[in-house]
């Protein structure tokens, strides 16, 4: 059975009462406007009128809108939170704090019936459920820091579907002392249907059904990649045709650029996007057939995509500010290599998937097995930047970020957030502030170690601190003494 969540906000609001003398010990609340109960109520946006006499008469405060709880899938169970709070000032409140002062009370003066109900035969069939215990009365304290009162209460409204469709309809009362709105009636609706159900999936490779140009390997998902999905399984039980399609990712890895996934297809049958970085990210279908109706968003209408680098060694930067630029460096520590020196530093002038010459290990070509790639270097985003060493060597290997001068944002305080993954899970996160351009981030280093009964394995170590709190150290470079692509910079106390 599907669950169907729904929220519904009634807003019951008092302002606290200010402070007097201590003299009278008791206070009247009778005795002005200010000191009595004063209720009103919001759902979906709608707000009850400030002047009771706009939607009051006879003694019943009708709300003009009802709430629409909307289509609600047959079987299924739809709920609403209801929360309670207050707008009365308590001017008369003595100087010894009353936190019982100005409380609204909800249930009838006579005690004989519930102040929370739905009026009698107007849910005769039982559909329409409030949880918790709400057959006596009960009262909201004003909102006060200083008595802890938030002045909230929570109800839960619910609604059980049957197995057949239909139009229902109740009407809700909030009874209470409000001397001016003591009964407000809400007419709450639900429509039950069976609404058409979106199916999204990965669309796979099949070899055995021919080559699919358009297709992901379910088994290698990884960043940089395009991912394709399908809705062709998505159907509607009532016999109606899908007649759109919506895609969304609802959740992604912190840090990114919403541009960057590229959609292609967001309303069609199939589409895909771009993984820019590793981790998990939750894609929702809503499907809609010839009626207009659409799917409900469940468990089922959505489709998590785990991108997992296959590099057994993976750093990835991301920054926060689109006009300045941060690059990504990795140093080969263990044979000697500084930061920006020429041969032994991968970065954006000699490790890109386009021109790579580097290679610290003669047994393989450059950016493949043991030597290092850069996959992506942005200049002009937010990142990411990444970099990949199929099969490290054993030695150590340190991770520098440098915001790089671009003559035009050089002094635009810049969070940089740095990940490395190892066997394609995160061993490593801390983020920093650059300040400025020419800034050298030390973030940490990598040791990888020999392990005779496997490839070897990795260790994250962070560079020492040079603040409290602070990862890593940061210094600033003079470019003027020290060159990249030359012998390479002394970080200072390296």
């Amino acid at each position: 059975m599907h669950r169907s969540l729904l929220a519904l906000m009634l807003l019951i609001v008092f302002t606290a009462c200010d402070e007097q003398p201590p003299e009278p010990p008791a206070t009247d609340l009778s005795s002005s406007e200010d000191d009595r109960p004063d209720i009103e109520v919001e759902y979906n946006a709608i707000i009850s009128p400030d002047n009771p006499d706009d939607y009051c008469s006879d003694g019943v405060c009708a709300m003009e809108t009802p709430f629409d709880l909307g289509n609600i899938e047959t079987g299924a169970t739809a709920s609403a939170v209801i929360i309670l709070r207050n707008t009365a000032t308590c001017e008369s409140v003595s100087e010894q704090r009353d936190c019982a002062a100005c409380a609204l009370k909800i249930g009838s003066d006579n005690n004989e019936q519930a102040g929370l109900r739905f009026r009698e035969g107007t849910n005769s069939n039982g559909r329409f459920g409030l949880e918790g215990a709400f057959g006596a009365a009960f009262d909201i304290p004003r909102p006060d820091a200083s008595c802890n009162q938030t002045g909230e209460h929570q109800v839960t409204v619910t609604f059980t579907a049957p197995e057949v469709g239909g139009r229902f309809e109740t009407s809700l009362l909030i009874e209470s002392d409000d001397p001016d709105e003591g009964l407000i009636e809400i007419t709450v609706l639900a429509s039950v249907e069976a609404l058409p159900v979106a199916l999204p999936a990965v669309q796979l490779c099949v070899p055995e059904d021919g080559v699919l140009d358009e297709c992901s390997n379910g088994d290698t998902i990884e960043p940089l990649e395009r991912i394709y999905l399908t809705g062709e399984s998505s159907y509607d039980p009532s016999g109606g045709i899908i007649v759109a399609y919506h895609w969304e990712i609802v959740e992604a890895p912190a840090g990114l650029d919403p541009q960057d996934f590229d959609w292609s297809g967001t309303n069609s049958e199939q589409a895909s996007f771009f993984l820019p970085i590793a981790g998990e990210y939750l894609v929702r279908l809503t499907v809609t057939n010839d009626s207009g109706v659409e799917s409900s968003d469940v468990e089922t209408a959505r489709v998590v995509v785990n991108a997992i680098p296959s590099a057994r060694l993976h750093v990835q930067l991301l920054w926060d500010h689109v006009a300045t630029d941060q690059d990504l460096h990795l140093v080969n520590v263990s044979a000697g290599g500084k930061f920006c020196s020429g041969s032994l530093d991968c970065y954006n002038f000699n490790c890109t998937s386009n021109f790579n010459i580097l290679q610290w290990f003669e047994t393989d070509l450059p950016g493949e097995g043991p030597n290092p790639s850069l996959m992506r270097d942005d200049r002009e985003g937010i990142g990411p930047e990444t970099i990949n060493i199929d099969t490290p060597n054993p030695g150590i290997y340190r991770i520098f970020v440098h915001y790089y001068p671009n003559f035009m944002n050089d002094s635009e305080p810049t969070r940089n957030t740095l990940r490395v993954y190892l066997d394609g899970v995160v061993a490593f996160e801390a983020s920093r502030v650059l300040l400025e351009a020419e800034s050298v981030w030390a973030v940490a280093d990598v040791n990888w170690l020999a392990d005779p009964d496997t490839s070897g394995r990795g260790e994250v170590t962070p560079y020492p601190s040079d603040g409290e709190g602070m990862t890593g150290s940061v210094a600033l470079r003079d470019p003027s003494t020290s060159r990249c692509a030359s012998e390479g910079w002394d970080f200072p106390n390296e």
